[in-house]
């Protein structure tokens, strides 16, 4: 970029990595039920630009149960924990070069029988993350059925995605080094996250026995801005 020397010689990568995987699921009765998630993962990317070391943690708890036998009841928690190394070699940097950062999150949603065809489920997720702060995402969704094989279903929700570090940390000197003027390429802490409001509606039609067909529209509106 703008004259500056990249790497040279074969541009080979070492990448390396592996992750473990533990699941328990129990189901008390018809109506109640839980499980747990436990996650780990680790990679490890070398190449002429940089050297990166990747670790995440990511547990993970939901519980289901039904109250006044209408409502379907569905929560749960979750807390993800990355520890991430990053060492340029004069071509991409990020600054600091090691972070960590948490994320914590729940959800909780109800799905009841308004009539004996209309299904209502209201449901929020908050998070609460290292990049933009505390989230709320709730969600609206009705679905009717019209007959045997037919559903008509339509939702309004709100989705947040949160800046990476790559926005936030990223630090490259685009022009040589001793450049008078230089040229540098920064992240911004300052980034909010996107917020996507969403409209949708769908159709789902099964004309035969482990067949189904859908039809769905979606109105987003996408939104960005700097703290």
């Amino acid at each position: 970029i703008l004259g500056r020397p990249g790497p040279t010689g074969d541009l080979e990568s070492d990448v390396s990595g592996g992750h473990l995987l533990a699941r328990w699921r129990r189901q008390i009765d018809e109506q109640t039920h839980w499980r747990t998630r436990v996650y780990y993962d680790r990679t490890r990317r070398n190449d002429p630009s940089f050297l990166d070391e990747l670790d995440t943690i990511d547990l993970d708890f939901q519980h289901g149960f039904t109250l006044a036998t209408r409502h379907e009841i569905l929560w749960g928690v979750n807390y993800r924990h990355t520890d991430n190394r990053n060492i340029g070699k004069g071509v991409f940097a990020l600054s600091p070069s090691t972070s960590k950062d948490e994320v914590i999150s729940g959800f909780i949603q109800d799905q009841f029988q308004l009539t004996p065809s209309t299904r209502i489920t209201l449901g929020t997720k908050l998070e609460d993350n290292e990049f933009s702060g505390f989230e709320v995402q709730p969600s609206l969704r009705a679905a009717w059925d019209v007959n045997a094989s037919s559903t008509v279903w339509g939702a309004v929700s709100r989705a947040a995605r949160v800046p990476t570090r790559l926005e936030r940390d990223i630090a490259i000197d685009v022009t040589p080094p001793g450049s008078n003027p230089s040229v540098q390429l920064l992240g911004n802490g300052d980034l909010d996250s996107e917020e996507l409001i969403a409209y949708e509606m769908g159709w789902r039609w099964h004309p035969l026995a482990g067949l189904s067909i859908d039809v769905t529209g979606l109105d987003p509106h996408l939104m960005t801005a700097v703290k």
